[in-house]
């Protein structure tokens, strides 16, 4: 993800195996035939991840890792500049994350 090198430091690298993914949205057949292949966006559809991720320094030393499970639960109160990225606030939830994880690392 080409966000993650703005909150990384000189040498870092960071890892991350995606395990599950449920973007924001769902599909609601029910509605008609039309929309089987609309995602409609809504609060009760709030985007989720799940993934391992590796932090290593320059020297190939670890210096965090683990497993998160994101929900992002407020994901409709984000201001969005465009609406042209279908997948903005999936992303916006895994900016979200690294800027704590990094901030947390000082």
């Amino acid at each position: 993800m080409k966000q993650g090198k703005r909150f990384l430091k000189e040498g870092q690298t960071l890892s991350m195996t995606i395990t599950d993914v449920d973007l924001a949205g769902e599909y609601e057949p029910w509605r008609s035939p039309d929309f089987d292949d609309i995602r409609i966006v809504k609060d009760i559809y709030p985007p989720r991840i799940s993934f391992s991720f590796e932090l290593k320094d320059s020297e190939g030393t670890v210096l965090k890792s683990g497993e998160e499970k994101l929900v992002d639960m407020s994901f409709q109160y984000r201001v969005r500049i465009s609406s042209y990225d279908d997948l903005f606030y999936d992303k916006e939830m895994i900016t979200d994350w690294m800027r704590l994880m990094i901030r947390n690392l000082d």
